[in-house]
């Protein structure tokens, strides 16, 4: 038996004491995070990351029982467990879903350490960044993965949320509508477009890429809650809660969500499901409080 293989036997056999483990936390960190239980998906996202990380621990001890030689033949293949990145990524995701953006950029540093050319990583803090209203510094997160894959939508959606934040409107729709050429019969596309035409004020061209994203995919939860945003604006509550709730049921279940279908309930003058709503937005994300406080005043509810 050939050194080589032996190192290959070796590397299997540690791989077979953790792969079964690590692959059912991943599966159930996504369950988690896909119900909107965040802390669930932390834990579980948690304990790829330990276990994945006993892997690369353990391959890095066994380099000192081989040559110099032979250490340079299984470089590749010893150095780090992808999965210890792609779980410091999703932990990040599910950090950042509940709240605690700083978290999930520490977790995306860490795994761009570890493989710089690590695209959904960039994307992710990218989009921390933009939710630490630091815009700059997520357009260059957003700028490096268009160059490590100019072919993926997401960059240039993340680009163009960055800017629309930053107020640069034309910039942002621009790539918004690339996009959409680049990838017309994705719902997400139209989905973000959607999100930045409401978001400056046009209505009807949301609301018209909402209704095209759900038309492409009839379980595309986010084109359904931008839907029952839209028609929240135009004052029709029941169809809003009737979409926002779809969206939840196919997982949405965001802190905007529930704010908005809570706003949708207390203009109908439903006060127990509103203040339910309002109270589990609140636990996701306290600063949401604030804006619930300046649209509940707005609202009459009926006598």
């Amino acid at each position: 038996m050939s050194r080589f293989t032996a190192i290959i036997l070796i590397a299997f056999a540690v791989v077979s004491v953790y792969s079964q483990d690590i692959d059912k936390y991943e599966q159930l960190g996504e369950k988690g995070f896909k119900r909107g239980d965040y802390a669930a998906a932390i834990e579980n996202y948690s304990r790829v990351i330990d276990l994945s990380s006993r892997l690369d621990q353990h391959s890095n001890n066994h380099k000192n029982d081989f040559t110099a030689e032979t250490s340079a033949e299984i470089a590749n293949i010893s150095a780090i467990d992808p999965r210890t990145a792609a779980g410091l990524v999703n932990r990040g995701r599910a950090y950042f879903a509940n709240g605690e953006p700083e978290k999930a950029v520490n977790d995306y540093n860490r795994a761009i350490a570890m493989f710089p050319a690590m695209t959904s990583a960039f994307l992710c803090r990218g989009i921390a960044y933009v939710g630490l209203n630091k815009y700059d510094m997520a357009l260059d997160d957003f700028e490096r993965a268009i160059k490590l894959d100019k072919n993926d939508i997401h960059g240039y959606i993340g680009r163009g949320i960055a800017l629309l934040k930053r107020g640069d409107n034309t910039a942002a729709m621009s790539d918004f509508n690339y996009a959409v050429e680049l990838k017309s019969k994705d719902p997400l596309v139209f989905y973000y477009r959607g999100e930045a035409k409401r978001l400056i004020g046009d209505i009807d061209g949301a609301l018209k890429d909402f209704e095209h994203a759900i038309k492409l995919d009839s379980k595309h939860g986010q084109g359904y809650l931008g839907k029952g945003l839209i028609e929240i604006r135009r004052g029709s509550y029941e169809s809003s809660i009737s979409d926002i709730t779809k969206a939840m049921e196919l997982g949405v279940r965001t802190a905007l969500a529930f704010a908005n279908r809570g706003l949708a309930y207390k203009a109908l003058g439903k006060t127990t499901e509103a203040e339910a709503d309002f109270q589990k937005a609140i636990e996701m994300d306290e600063s949401i409080a604030t804006e619930i406080a300046a649209a509940t005043s707005k609202i009459t509810s009926p006598n």
